[in-house]
């Protein structure tokens, strides 16, 4: 294996430096990877005419659709009536109170980021647990949990199947099938049907239900 060349150094450091201040928060996120690009171009690990070239403009695209989509989607009021119909429905039952959420969440979530998700649930699930004298970090972390979980099921869902997707060459309808084999949406759907029954199976025990 050839020694790295200086160029190469300095665009191993720069990276570090720059995920480093990302990851502590040291700068604004967008800042650092404006500072990171500035100094790659400094140091001649990066041409200037390359800088524009490398962005993937077609995930930029795809995320600014994505965030407006699901803005208007949360604006429209539907995830907040349908997680109040929810809390009705389960008639005091955390577990399925939990489970219900979990489900919801996971399936916003293929279209819709995971935080937006996690803040359209989470106020609901506070409110639920208010009313109910129930604890509501377990059933906010499932709801986390399940929206982080099925976020990769479909091309849109969140930032790396799309960027994966960009580098793979791949289409939407992969993360169905590929090669003809069974791809990313059916292998963590049929994962999520047993999970789903043990947390369904957990919860049950976490809250009892009270007896009359």
């Amino acid at each position: 294996m050839a020694p790295l060349e200086p160029a190469q150094w300095a665009a191993l450091l720069i990276f570090l430096a720059t995920a480093a201040a990302v990851i502590w928060g040291a700068v604004d996120r967008t800042l650092a990877a404006l500072m990171g690009v500035a100094a790659m171009v400094l140091a001649g690990a990066l041409e200037p005419q390359d800088v524009v070239r490398y962005v993937d403009w077609n995930i930029l695209a795809l995320l600014v659709g994505v965030w407006l989509i699901a803005r208007y989607f949360e604006e429209s009021g539907v995830p907040t009536y349908i997680a109040y119909r929810m809390v009705e429905s389960s008639g005091g039952k955390m577990a399925k109170l939990a489970v219900s959420m979990g489900v919801f969440a996971a399936l916003i979530s293929m279209f819709v980021d995971n935080v937006v998700v996690v803040l359209l649930t989470a106020p609901m699930i506070l409110s639920a647990c208010r009313s109910l004298r129930a604890d509501p970090v377990p059933l906010t972390l499932f709801a986390a949990l399940c929206a982080n979980f099925s976020g990769t099921a479909l091309l849109i869902g969140d930032l790396p199947p799309m960027m994966l997707a960009s580098v793979a060459k791949i289409g939407f309808l992969d993360f169905f099938v590929s090669r003809g084999r069974p791809a990313a949406f059916p292998i963590l759907m049929a994962t999520f049907v047993p999970l789903a029954a043990f947390y369904w199976a957990y919860f049950k025990r976490l809250y009892p239900r009270p007896k009359a």
